[in-house]
């Protein structure tokens, strides 16, 4: 049997639990609440290949009903609740699922379940591995438009048995969720912790970061996963940083770069447990590759080697040969068939990633940045990631972010974007040592600060709107 969902259940042990961290609630064999779901999926009239919406939040009935719906056949599609409308709209959906928290949102669903719904359990559907188990919504998405990748049940076993492997989960291991449910990163635990036979504890009040390290502690988690946010909300308003986590083993880390100094402000603040440094996309149904807390020190910056049965080449760019840096193209049982209604993917096809980057002799992959994300200063191709990486350290500077912008004379100028350190920051000072940290010919056009960065759902930056922030005023 090829389901997904069917397989996990064969690998739970009698200690593994799902666990709301926020209010306590403990769902001991995940089996047996998220089986009777299955059945009332099916007793409400759909069937095998029907698309349902679920929309996702920090809960365990979402966690339980995504899991239900692979179970029974059916064809899970998380989403953010706000996107519940446009997501039925473009994958003609004909359920929809909400948590008891939700208020009812306004769809063309032909049919709505809400909560721990119960029906007749029955054994998983016999799904092929080239069947459809999810539609994942990329990243990227948001508004009235999603793009949805088509992830089979033979994707979802690949990428998990080969993620478990690399950090080596067992049944006794659990993992603190801060990521969204909706997001391929967030998913990625929660599957491959209960195949291992752990456990998982989901945490809905990251907005207060402290909540999140007070129930890592109380839960004896031996996991936690963030994006490079997480982190640093964890370094700057908690105790993360000062006070020992004894139970954790392991901070995974992907979502995009995380400077080189924070990485290291990680393994100084839990020395026990390793910072294994990840890269990944939806399309690839989670994760790429992996770096393990090892091979840190002699491959600092590296996003690690390919995870098992993954194949990564380069591909040459309109600038010249991939003999250095090219486009990463990726082939392999976790590479996904394409875009819901765009056609698929030929089987064994290279994914072509969009990011450039460098693989050394000994296979450790160092991305260098997004092919999307260069910006080109009198002919001059700038990486938006090199620039970043150049301002991260200014003192008195939180976060940084860059953008191109249109320049009469030179094609493209730089526009930096900030977040200061804190509100008395002389504004003025702080953009002169800005400038002063990259090349003149790096041509800045502007330099401005704001209060926050804006983040998609997943928490990733938004760099379309960097233009549209307000600013802040200096401090006179």
């Amino acid at each position: 049997m090829a389901n997904f969902v069917g397989r996990l259940i064969e690998h739970l042990t009698p200690s593994s639990r799902v666990i709301d961290g926020s209010r306590g609630t403990v769902y001991g064999d995940p089996a047996k609440t998220l089986t009777p779901m299955a059945g009332a999926f099916v007793a409400d009239g759909l069937v095998p290949g029907d698309r349902v919406v679920l929309a996702t939040d920090m809960t365990c009935e979402s966690a339980l009903a995504y899991l239900a719906c692979m179970y029974a056949g059916l064809v899970a599609v998380p989403v953010e609740p706000g996107m519940t409308e446009s997501a039925v709209a473009r994958t003609g959906a004909r359920g929809l699922w909400r948590s008891r928290d939700q208020v009812a949102p306004s769809t063309r669903a032909q049919i709505e379940l809400t909560g721990l719904a119960s029906g007749p359990p029955g054994p998983a559907h016999d799904a092929a591995k080239g069947d459809l188990a999810a539609l994942m919504a990329t990243s990227g998405s948001s508004g009235s438009s999603p793009r949805f990748v088509c992830v089979s049940h033979g994707n979802l076993i690949e990428n998990t048995e080969a993620i478990a492997r690399s950090q080596h989960l067992g049944a006794d291991d659990t993992a603190l969720l801060i990521l969204p449910l909706f997001y391929c990163f967030g998913l990625s635990v929660l599957h491959t912790h209960l195949w291992a036979g752990g456990s998982v504890v989901i945490q809905r009040q990251f907005m207060f970061p402290q909540k999140a390290v007070d129930s890592l502690r109380s839960h004896g988690c031996t996991t936690i996963a963030g994006v490079p946010t997480s982190y640093i909300a964890l370094l700057d308003r908690t105790d993360y940083a000062v006070r020992a986590c004894p139970s954790l083993r392991r901070q995974l880390q992907a979502g995009g770069p995380m400077p080189a100094a924070a990485i290291d402000a990680l393994r100084e603040a839990q020395p026990a447990a390793g910072v294994h440094v990840m890269y990944g996309q939806t399309e690839a149904t989670a994760r790429i590759s992996s770096l393990a807390p090892g091979d840190w020190d002699a491959h600092r910056g590296s996003v690690g080697r390919p995870l098992d049965g993954l194949d990564v080449i380069l591909r040459p760019t309109e600038e010249g040969d991939a003999t250095e840096v090219g486009e990463l193209l990726v082939r392999g049982p976790s590479i996904t068939s394409g875009y819901w209604g765009e056609g698929s993917r030929p089987q064994d096809d290279w994914l072509a990633t969009g990011d450039l980057a460098r693989i050394d002799p000994e296979g450790f992959i160092y991305i260098e940045g997004r092919l999307s994300e260069f910006v080109k200063i009198r002919g001059i191709r700038v990486s938006l990631a090199e620039i970043e990486s150049r301002l991260g350290s200014t003192p008195g500077l939180r976060e940084v972010a860059a953008c191109g912008v249109p320049d009469p004379t030179l094609g493209e100028a730089l526009l930096l974007v900030g977040v200061p350190e804190a509100p008395g920051v002389d504004l003025l000072a702080l953009e002169a040592a800005m400038r002063a940290a990259l090349p003149p010919v790096w041509t800045i056009s502007e330099v401005r600060f704001v209060s926050s960065l804006p983040r998609t759902g997943s928490g990733k930056l938004a760099r379309g709107k960097l233009a549209g922030m307000p600013v802040l005023e200096p401090v006179s």
